[in-house]
């Protein structure tokens, strides 16, 4: 399962699981640090839209990166200037001055 990792600004800095699951597809990047991530952009959505769509295919999910080009989007340190980029495991996003973070594949350890 898809997930960002989401770094979190505190004392001991950290970084916070956000699964990307369940039926959806799209998912909005907010650049907000309390609530990154949401299934829809509904009414909130701008011109500066950034979004992670899952595309099924025959090999398995392909995850792709969606900015409008007004969006400040961040990706691996270098601005996005294409409006799509395919996601990679561990790639660092960055939203504006948003905290970063990172795009995984990787499965999260549970107890």
């Amino acid at each position: 399962m898809a997930h960002l990792l989401v770094e979190v600004k505190r004392r001991s800095g950290g970084w916070t699981a956000v699964p990307l699951d369940g039926d959806d597809e799209a998912f909005f990047l907010t650049g907000d640090p309390a609530n990154p991530v949401m299934t829809n952009g509904g009414d909130e959505c701008s011109p500066s839209a950034v979004y992670v769509i899952r595309h099924n295919e025959c090999n398995g999910d392909r995850w792709k990166l969606f900015a409008a080009p007004e969006a400040e989007v961040y990706l691996n340190g270098q601005r996005v200037s294409l409006c799509m980029q395919v996601l990679r495991d561990k790639d660092e996003l960055r939203i504006g001055q948003s905290p970063r973070m990172r795009f995984s594949t990787g499965r999260l350890a549970g107890v």
